[in-house]
């Protein structure tokens, strides 16, 4: 689980042997942390591959609402958060 007032767990030796590797997407950088403190990658894989490009018919709305909410923030990361509008 994320807690972000730990250290990192990275090492030198993981980094050295790994490389050394920085990025501005901040999607790449929400998968990233997403995959190191929470998901396992396997899962995210198979997550991905159940993703089409059809429309999703979801089963709750808060939590649809939010997914969109997030991804639109990802998408568009120098606009300042905005007050969710009301569904």
């Amino acid at each position: 689980m994320y807690r972000p007032e730990e250290p990192d767990c990275g090492s030198p030796d993981l980094t050295r042997r790994s490389g050394s590797v920085t990025s501005s997407d901040p999607l790449a950088a929400f998968l990233y942390e997403l995959m190191r403190d929470v998901i396992p990658p396997g899962d995210v894989e198979r997550l991905l591959r159940n993703v089409s490009s059809a429309e999703v018919q979801y089963t709750n709305g808060w939590l649809a609402e939010y997914a969109k909410d997030v991804a639109r923030r990802l998408r568009q990361p120098e606009q300042s958060p905005t007050t969710p509008k009301p569904f």
